[in-house]
Formats: C-alpha cells, structure tokens, sequence
C-alpha cells in the first residue's frame, strides 16, 4: 500500500514523481548550428529543408524544460512545437 508520500511513480529517495521527466521535441522556426544546440541541451538537432529545426532533449524535468523554453526565448527564436516523444528514466 502506498504511503501519502509515496505513490507508485515515485522515485525512491526522490521528491518529484518520474512522471515529471520526459524527452522533448522543440521545433523552432529557423536551422541551428550544433554549438547552439549544445548550448540548448539537445542532444540532437535536425534542420528541415523548410527552415526549420528539431531539438531532441534529454531526459527532462519541468524546470529544465522551462529552462530550455527560456533560452529558446532569450534567442529570439520561433517556438513551433512541444511534442513529449516519452517519459524519463
């Protein structure tokens, strides 16, 4: 049985449910370098013959993801997309 505290996604010793890490899709509406996407924290991008480019992230949190959101911003870049592709591990 689980303990208010503790539910089945809960990560033992972890305050933060797993539930709360994901990989992420961000399209943005221009192509990136790889020294940017580094910067970003993707772990790969792909730049589409449209112009625009994919960023796979790592495992994620909500306030890395956020993070990422506001460095995407601070660029001045066009968010197209948030697609969450699966959960963290």
């Amino acid at each position: 049985m689980d303990t208010p505290s503790e539910t089945r996604d809960s990560v033992p010793g972890s305050a933060a449910p797993s539930r709360s890490m994901g990989r992420y899709e961000l399209r943005v509406g221009s192509h990136l370098d790889a020294r940017l996407g580094d910067w970003l924290g993707a772990e790969r991008v792909h730049n589409h013959a449209d112009g625009e480019a994919t960023l796979t992230t790592p495992p994620l949190d909500q306030a890395a993801l956020h993070g990422v959101l506001a460095r995407i911003r601070d660029l001045n870049l066009t968010l197209i997309a948030v697609r969450r592709t699966a959960r963290g591990v």
